[in-house]
């Protein structure tokens, strides 16, 4: 669907180039959701921008539906962005124009029809939950429902692929989730790509089934959602994966453990999928003779299934039997001590 190969950007500024994207590759497959992170300053708002030419790559190609965007003329250039959405942080809304006038905005550029319009705009508006705000003006609306426009009118065009440029870091976290589950919705409603930047891992974990992340203009690691959390390579990604697993003071208090209890053990368990819903340490505390204190544990749900991670200490004369238990059902085990 998209496909980055050795994309570059970079800037002159007081005689100095700076390199802001640098030989990026990147495979993003049709109706996916994929992510790309980032601290500031790593590249990745020129990088999206680069995928509908709002910022154009001073190196390499930019396929989308296998029409080469960095090759075609300003003509053509024009109506492939009619296929590509995109979603702004600060919602880019026109203040003069009401909500259903504001997401009419491109059809009205396109010539559609008048009747067109209203039928397209009106059932919009009852996707994004906007029913009954179509008269409004932007400055009667929270943020949430601000964004709730600029997703409208992303899509009035009916777009293949959707942009989503820092979309929920101005909102609070109730309302991020609401958007981040609009998203999903229109995701698997239209089978949209949708290709969205964020510096916040939740979006990533919640929403997203691929990522990439960035860091000095460059793709440091990148794949399955599932797969980065379970096993984070880079340093930035264990960073990024630490903000929302809590692992630091899990660590902490595992280590204090340790040291006021030499005598047991104290484990990391990682599991997988649908092993994360499974009663493994009821089955330990059965069949073994041992004791468990546990220390910490999450399960983060991604949309290819549940990840969990649990911080136990074990006490008693069969330890290494229950960590060979776990083991053998596929557990995956780290000794802290």
């Amino acid at each position: 669907m998209i496909t980055l190969t050795n994309v570059q950007k970079t800037f002159t500024v007081n005689d100095t180039t700076i390199k802001a994207v640098n030989n990026v590759n990147l495979s993003i497959r049709k109706g996916e959701i994929f992510g790309i992170i980032g601290y500031s300053g790593a590249g990745k708002s020129t990088l999206i921008r680069m995928l509908n030419l709002l910022e154009r790559p001073t190196g390499g190609t930019i396929l989308i539906d296998g029409q080469d965007l960095t090759q075609i003329s300003a003509k053509e250039l024009r109506l492939a962005r009619q296929e590509i959405g995109m979603v702004f942080q600060h919602f880019n809304l026109l203040w003069s124009r009401t909500v259903f006038e504001n997401i009419a905005f491109s059809l009205e550029i396109a010539g559609v029809k008048k009747a067109k319009i209203k039928e397209r705009v009106t059932e919009l508006i009852e996707l994004v939950g906007l029913s009954g705000k179509e008269h409004n003006y932007p400055n009667q609306l929270s943020g949430g429902q601000k964004q709730r426009v600029g997703i409208a009118r992303a899509l009035a065009n009916n777009p293949h692929v959707l942009l989503c440029d820092e979309a929920t870091s101005a909102l609070d976290p109730q309302t991020t989730d609401e958007i981040l589950d609009l998203l999903v919705q229109i995701n698997k409603r239209y089978q949209l790509t949708i290709v969205l930047i964020t510096h916040e891992m939740h979006v990533i974990h919640k929403i997203c089934h691929r990522v990439a992340i960035m860091e000095n203009g460059n793709i440091v690691e990148q794949g399955d959602v599932l797969d980065i959390f379970s096993s984070p390579k880079h340093s930035v990604t264990q960073r990024f994966v630490k903000q929302i697993s809590h692992e630091d003071n899990s660590l902490k208090t595992a280590r204090h453990l340790a040291h006021e209890f030499p005598n047991g053990k104290v484990v990391l368990l990682k599991f997988l999928k649908e092993k994360a819903e499974q009663p493994f340490i009821t089955n330990i505390i059965r069949n073994f003779k041992v004791d468990i204190n546990i220390i910490q544990g999450k399960i983060l749900h991604t949309q290819e299934g549940g990840y969990g991670s649990l911080y136990i200490h074990l006490t008693g004369s069969e330890i290494n039997p229950a960590l060979d238990y776990l083991t053998r059902e596929g557990v995956e085990i780290e000794v802290m001590t």
